[in-house]
């Protein structure tokens, strides 16, 4: 017999209570219908199904929606369509839009909106949407009951509760919790059939939002914030009195010598001085005017400037005499040169001399030795002013002018074109944008930048740099033909015609001061860079002025002022250095030998040079402009002129009216 064979059993495998097993297949599951998609049939009657518009809307006005609620029924707007037949017999569809002015989101956005119609229709572009499978069976009892009552189910949404927990179970696998998802079914709601573009209506409101998102993107996305200073205090510091005391004498120095330091007189005071000075001598040397009146060289100097001319050769060589209109005020000075002993007092015998003089005694003395009562400077000035001709020398853009007038010029140039059959307008636009590039290269890339420009060299060097710029500009205009087959005449009709018109306006109280200059016998020109002189004297018709100015002529070109001479029309007149020359020119045609009965008015940084030359009146409605910057960076004081003194050479005002009202033009004396 055969022996039975040993099978060992297997041991008994226990389950790993950490798997996890695969649910139980739900019956439902097995007979859910997933649906399908309902595909587009173009045979087929679809009504309203193929007349829908893709609006294709502005970023602003989408994120603004984007924050509207869901499943909100929200009037956004009104749209309008209307249908336009063309000449041909075509007709137009026509849409327009209007926001909800009402809603919040709207407030910053433009309230009207124009939707374009593109001239092609759209292809294969439709619109989607999912609803419920109607099989399924929600668990909610209550959902069943309003969806068959026909609510929404928007309306059933419950609130956010916490999810129900399995129970716990010590030895088990975390498992996320995953929320059924209910079967949808896809359907094509619309086919789009014709795509809109939104662009917003060009009115007052829509500019004034463009205007305040330009300003927001202009405004720096990072600032800097200085939350306190520390205040410097007089602690001294752990260590540091020993050490002062212990090792401060290792290195010797020298004590400083005292000196006598003399009183610092006024700018009064000191020119009444150097006046009584000229009437004992004609010619001064600067080391004795220093020995005399004691103050320092460079106040010294700078005051003398405003009464005394240095000579610069001949036996009075590095001596300084009055100017000319001043001599008439020293006769009797003897024509020598003052001698060293003239430095000294020579009149001690007046003057009680003690070992410590107050400020206030300095000062009576002072006036005890001059023999006449120090006054303020006004009266000298007054008394100059009044017995020399007046020569006014006034910009025309925003000096004369409100404004600037070249594209007045420019959009008579273009109506001149227009009526022969040409529209430059594009070619106009070109120009200006050109200009405003090289502008902003020459700017960007100079250097030193503007706050790097301290000193008055400096910035007539950026300054006269701008003149390449200019005449490139200058060069397109000839090239585009604006002014071609306008005369001289022509421009100067169209410019009355403009102020008749309203379209170029002349500063308040200017008709005043002609009228004072008349009656006081003032010579009046007018030095500009404008195009055309002979638009000038067509806006001042009623006066009678030298223009000084480029002209326009016939085939199209731009010329420089004949005052320059032969060669004149070659130099057009583009920065503030051409224009000093060309004022220098006007007054050596007009005889005015020197600069002190010359006042020139600016209003720009062109005008710069010749208001410096010269006294000069900065034309401004705010302290706050592009000049009075730029004199301010320079370190001019240049104060209004109610405020200024008569020695000021250069004052600032907002209407011509101050100027008369304060005497910085004093009557002549023929007036008187």
């Amino acid at each position: 017999m055969a022996d039975s064979t040993y099978i060992k059993q297997e041991p008994y495998i226990k389950p790993d209570p950490d798997a996890v097993s695969a649910p139980p297949l739900d019956e439902d599951d097995l007979y859910e219908d997933a649906g399908d998609l309902e595909f587009f049939d173009p045979n087929s009657e679809q009504g309203a199904f193929g007349q829908a518009y893709l609006a294709r809307v502005p970023k602003d006005l989408w994120n603004a929606w984007d924050s509207l609620p869901d499943d909100a029924e929200i009037e956004i707007g009104t749209m309008r369509q209307w249908d336009v037949v063309r000449p041909d017999g075509a007709v137009e569809h026509r849409f327009k839009m209007l926001l909800n002015s009402s809603r919040p989101e709207h407030q910053l956005m433009p309230k009207e909106y124009d939707l374009e119609m593109g001239k092609e229709l759209a292809r294969s572009t439709f619109v989607f949407s999912e609803e419920d499978l109607p099989g399924f069976k929600a668990k909610s009892k209550a959902r069943n009951d309003a969806a068959n009552a026909g609510i929404p189910a928007r309306f059933l949404r419950p609130k956010n509760e916490k999810v129900e927990k399995k129970p716990f179970e010590k030895r088990g696998r975390w498992q996320p919790y995953y929320r059924k998802a209910i079967p949808k079914k896809t359907k094509i709601a619309a086919r789009i059939q014709y795509e809109l573009a939104c662009k917003p209506v060009d009115n007052a409101e829509s500019q004034a939002i463009l205007q305040r998102k330009q300003l927001e993107a202009l405004k720096p996305k990072h600032t800097l914030q200085i939350m306190g200073q520390r205040a410097a205090n007089n602690v001294i510091q752990h260590g540091s009195a020993a050490a002062v005391e212990k090792f401060g004498s290792f290195i010797a120095t020298k004590p400083k010598k005292a000196e006598n330091r003399s009183a610092r007189m006024s700018e009064e005071q000191l020119l009444d001085g150097l006046m009584e000075a000229f009437r004992k001598y004609e010619y001064w040397k600067m080391s004795i005017l220093k020995a005399r009146f004691d103050q320092p060289e460079a106040f010294l100097r700078q005051t003398l400037e405003k009464i005394a001319v240095l000579n610069r050769s001949g036996i009075h060589a590095n001596e300084w005499s009055l100017q000319e209109h001043m001599k008439s005020m020293a006769s009797g000075a003897t024509n020598e040169t003052a001698p060293e002993e003239a430095a000294a007092d020579d009149d001690d015998d007046e003057m009680v001399m003690e070992d410590v003089v107050p400020v206030h005694l300095n000062l009576l003395n002072i006036q005890r030795k001059l023999k006449f009562p120090i006054r303020h400077v006004s009266t000298l000035s007054a008394r100059l002013m009044s017995h020399r001709q007046l020569n006014l020398v006034l910009d025309f853009d925003g000096t004369i002018t409100t404004k600037d007038t070249i594209g007045t010029i420019a959009e008579i140039g273009l109506h001149f074109q227009r009526q022969r059959g040409l529209d430059l307008s594009a070619a106009w636009r070109q120009i200006l944008e050109d200009y405003n590039r090289d502008h902003v290269d020459h700017v960007s890339a100079y250097k030193p930048a503007a706050d790097g420009r301290l000193t008055l060299s400096e910035e007539l060097s950026y300054l006269r740099g701008l003149r390449e710029v200019e005449l490139r500009s200058v060069r397109r205009v000839e090239r585009s033909g604006i002014f071609k087959g306008m005369n001289r005449e022509g421009l100067t009709k169209a410019g009355d015609a403009a102020r008749r018109e309203g379209r170029v306006k002349l500063r308040e109280g200017f008709a005043k001061l002609m009228d004072t200059a008349k009656q006081n016998n003032w010579t009046v020109s007018v030095v500009s860079i404008n195009w055309s002189g002979s638009f000038i004297r067509g806006v001042l018709s009623a006066y009678d002025f030298d223009v000084v100015a480029n002209e326009i002529e016939i085939d199209g070109s731009i010329s420089g002022p004949e005052v320059l001479g032969p060669s004149g029309g070659k130099q057009i007149l583009t920065t503030c250095e051409d224009k000093l020359r060309a004022l220098r020119a006007l007054a050596a045609r007009q005889g005015v030998g020197n600069a002190e009965g010359l006042v020139y008015f600016g209003d720009s940084t062109s005008d710069l040079e010749c208001l410096l030359e010269m006294r000069g009146v900065v034309v401004t409605s705010t302290p706050e402009s592009s000049l009075m910057a730029t004199l301010t960076r320079l370190g001019y004081d240049v104060p209004r002129v109610q405020d200024c003194r008569e020695m000021d050479k250069i004052v600032w005002t907002s209407a011509f009216q101050e100027i008369l009202q304060s005497g910085f033009l004093p009557a002549s004396g023929k007036a008187e």
